[in-house]
């Protein structure tokens, strides 16, 4: 099975065990999501999962999936500055929930392989 495939296998797994049990034991879920919400959101990471080679293949397609789902969303909810606001601010936390949960690690495992770029990445946290 290539390595496209296993993802594909564990993404599904994931969704369908977050589907009826509401926890992922492989990964941080989104807590304040609830259960009963989780399942109406579960359809589109769900279309994501089963046709991987459908989705986003450059930053600018991914650039454009995003901003229409946000179209969509205020389109729904209603087109004013708090509304718009929600969004921006939504768009910054998702942001570092990126490089918190996905850039740090990787980066961390990055240093530990290849060396500290200087005295300063080795400097003790405060």
């Amino acid at each position: 099975m290539g390595g496209a495939k296993r993802i594909e296998v564990n993404v599904v797994k994931d969704v369908v065990e977050w589907f009826f049990t509401g926890k992922i034991e492989r990964r941080n879920k989104m807590p304040y999501i609830k259960k009963e919400d989780r399942k109406r959101l579960v359809g589109c990471q769900c279309i994501l999962a089963l046709y991987p080679d459908e989705g986003p293949n450059t930053a600018g397609e991914l650039n454009f999936t995003l901003t229409m789902i946000i179209h969509n969303y205020l389109l729904r909810k209603g087109l004013n500055y708090q509304n718009m606001n929600e969004v921006i601010g939504v768009l910054e936390c998702a942001k570092q929930e990126i490089y918190r949960q996905v850039a740090v690690p990787y980066e961390d495992k990055k240093k530990e392989e290849n060396g500290a770029v200087s005295s300063l990445d080795t400097l003790p946290k405060t």
